[in-house]
């Protein structure tokens, strides 16, 4: 991987989270009974009013029907709108990781502790004694999926966030389809994880 500069120009994009979306009094009382706990990676599709019309889920983990559930107790909700820098709604693809968990059991503080993996992976020459860090970015795509804008998903701006908008264009993200199948512009949000290489061994 190349070593990156800490440099760059980001932009300020708006996208939903799904994490808060589901409570505890979503649980299925078949769960509840058996005391599971899952987790799903899902893609959401919203419109530019926030409606959901479209949830994938790209890997299920632990009980594996409550995981399977996630998307269905999504179906049905809206969210708030998606915007472009100028403050324009916007379709959106939403990537997260929902948790369905009950914390005193043993299964559940497993689901609890698990994070989403990053969407891309770089290495920088040092994080301030830091092994590796994690940034969340928003990404503007066109129709045809190349990205046309990057910044921050929430507050300022960093060094780290600014090194991953300048590597944007080597993100490869799918185009997005509305619900007719047209290809539409959209954002999205992306996690990137810096790290530093190992220390090479001396001869």
């Amino acid at each position: 991987m190349p070593i990156l500069p800490l440099s760059a120009a980001a932009l300020a994009l708006s996208v939903p989270s799904a994490g808060g979306s589901l409570k505890y009094t979503d649980y299925p009382e078949w769960a509840l009974r058996a005391e599971a706990s899952a987790a799903s990676l899902v893609s959401l599709s919203l419109t530019p009013g926030g409606k959901l019309f479209a949830c994938r889920s790209e890997q299920e983990l632990g009980d594996p029907r409550l995981a399977g559930d996630i998307c269905s107790l999504l179906r049905g909700r809206r969210f708030p709108h998606a915007t472009l820098r100028d403050g324009t709604a916007s379709y959106a693809r939403v990537q997260e990781l929902i948790r369905l968990f009950l914390p005193d059991t043993s299964d559940g503080g497993r689901i609890a502790s698990l994070r989403a993996s990053p969407n891309a992976e770089f290495q920088v020459k040092s994080l301030n004694g830091q092994p590796s860090a994690d940034v969340d970015v928003v990404l503007a795509v066109n129709a045809n999926g190349s990205i046309t804008d990057c910044g921050p998903k929430s507050g300022g701006t960093s060094a780290l966030i600014k090194a991953a908008c300048s590597q944007s264009s080597s993100f490869q993200v799918p185009a997005m389809t509305d619900e007719s199948g047209r290809a539409v512009p959209f954002v999205t949000n992306w996690r990137v994880r810096f790290s530093v290489p190992p220390p090479r061994l001396s001869k």
